[in-house]
């Protein structure tokens, strides 16, 4: 059976955003078939994000924060670019956290909603990365502020962006880099997005993101 993209945004429409409790209820829904729906559409963005993140970070044994987790695809792609440090996956939805936590690749599994505070201590980790899931958060909801305050000062955040949320997000990203927060040191793209669904193709890309998080962070 083909599976809809929960957000429904097909054609490359900014969806604007949805609450946590229905991403929880879509993503539990959609649990069993999400792998074999992204890997039909050819979505690559966790392999390209763990490339990219890999490229610079300095420390392969670095503790890793997976936000927005999903059933493990970007922690799998992590463990293949060379990370072997902890890692943590986080997700709003508790169906495909189960399917993460059966892939072995995660040290630590938790539910969590992205557009709050993140339940976790500050500096601890030396890579967070990001993918696909700022599409459906508010830039105000403060996760990228949470992304520095979890990160190592010197660590890296990797991130990526569909082209038609960029310009929503791009003050936030430079108010972090104004104030010595992160410093952006790599863009890539734009690239397709789901290449293999018939109604993104061509038309929906996306752009990767690595900042690295400032010596000095508060």
């Amino acid at each position: 059976m083909e599976v809809e993209v929960p957000t429904g945004d097909l054609g490359g429409t900014h969806p604007g955003t949805f609450g946590a409790a229905e991403a929880r209820e879509m993503y539990d829904r959609w649990g069993d078939k999400y792998t074999e729906s992204i890997e039909q559409w050819g979505y690559k963005t966790p392999e390209q994000i763990a490339k990219m993140v890999k490229d610079h970070c300095t420390k392969s044994d670095a503790p890793v924060l997976d936000l927005g987790a999903g059933d493990g695809l970007s922690g799998l792609a992590l463990k293949a670019a060379g990370f072997s440090g902890d890692m943590t996956a986080l997700d709003i939805s508790p169906k495909l956290l189960e399917i993460a936590r059966a892939r072995g690749v995660y040290e630590h599994v938790m539910e969590a909603d992205l557009s709050i505070a993140l339940p976790l201590e500050s500096h601890h980790f030396g890579v967070v990365v990001c993918v696909g899931t700022l599409t459906y958060l508010k830039p105000t909801c403060g996760l990228v502020d949470e992304m520095v305050r979890v990160c190592q000062p010197g660590g890296v955040v990797g991130l990526n962006l569909r082209t038609d949320h960029i310009d929503a997000w791009t003050s936030t990203f430079e108010r972090l880099e104004k104030v010595g927060k992160w410093k952006l040191i790599e863009r890539r793209g734009p690239v397709a997005y789901l290449p293999d669904h018939p109604d993104y193709t061509d038309k929906v890309q996306t752009v990767l993101f690595a900042f690295r998080v400032g010596k000095d962070s508060p």
